[in-house]
């Protein structure tokens, strides 16, 4: 059986789920790195349409609408006294100098890009990631000497949005397989309350099948830009439910017979 086969059914059947835990490890490592990877299609997606967007929006904003601005000792001043925010093409821009805005407020927003007072930042999803100015060798800079680097940063997207990309996938396989380590001891008692033959292995399979119907749902949810409440914590009741049918399939532990004399 081929991993989209497997992943079929392991959106609806515990009972084939809990055959899988006899397949090898490496098969199941497998499956888990294509799981993150569909997981993943939404915000590779965003962040793509984000960082081009947001490029084109934040070049034609500070040449038109910011007089002058420069970076020093690692942040941005100019003579703007309140942030500018402005929305196009389904991306927000923010210039703030000023400090007033922080991670709290880009936040709040399902696409958004621009300059903080400490540093650049992107928005997908309501999730921001920061970039300081002197990580991004952008320290000490003019807005002439500025828009240089600016143009130079347009031929590298075509190889830093890829490598950005992988490295994503990358901390998220890693995150992943952590989740379905740590969780898969909760399953290992679940299986003792149960009284089911399980080895660490035998859960540690099912649990990361088990996981396939909430992993996809959220992924389905992030396209849609549905926000759910306690994300974690739903996915993980959810699939420990799927798991305890699963285990529900498992023969029972059969009482060694006792000899008489």
């Amino acid at each position: 059986m081929n991993a989209f086969h497997q992943l079929f059914y392991s959106l609806y059947s515990p009972k084939i789920v809990a055959m899988f835990r006899f397949q090898g490890i490496g098969k199941t490592i497998s499956y888990l790195f294509l799981l993150t990877f569909l997981s993943l299609l939404p915000t590779m997606f965003f962040i793509t349409q984000t960082v081009v967007n947001g490029y084109a929006q934040s070049k034609t904003i500070l040449l038109t609408e910011i007089r002058d601005f420069s970076i020093q000792d690692d942040s941005l001043y100019s003579s703007m006294n309140e942030p500018l925010i402005t929305s196009r093409n389904d991306t927000t821009f923010i210039f703030d100098s000023t400090g007033s805005i922080t991670t709290t407020d880009t936040n709040t927003y399902r696409q958004a890009i621009g300059f903080l007072q400490d540093g650049l930042f992107i928005t997908t999803n309501y999730s921001t990631q920061t970039y300081s100015y002197s990580l991004l060798q952008m320290n000490n800079l003019t807005k002439e000497e500025f828009f240089g680097i600016f143009d130079q940063a347009k031929q590298l997207l075509i190889i830093l949005i890829p490598l950005a990309l992988v490295l994503l996938y990358i901390v998220a396989s890693g995150v992943k397989f952590i989740e379905v380590s740590l969780l898969a001891i909760v399953g290992l008692g679940l299986a003792k309350l149960l009284n089911r033959p399980l080895t660490y292995k035998h859960v540690w399979v099912m649990w990361a099948y088990s996981s396939t119907l909430m992993t996809l749902t959220f992924t389905l949810t992030d396209a849609l830009h549905i926000m759910v409440p306690y994300s974690f914590f739903s996915h993980a009741v959810v699939t420990l439910l799927f798991l305890f049918f699963a285990m529900k399939r498992v023969p029972i532990r059969k009482q060694p017979t006792i000899k008489k004399s």
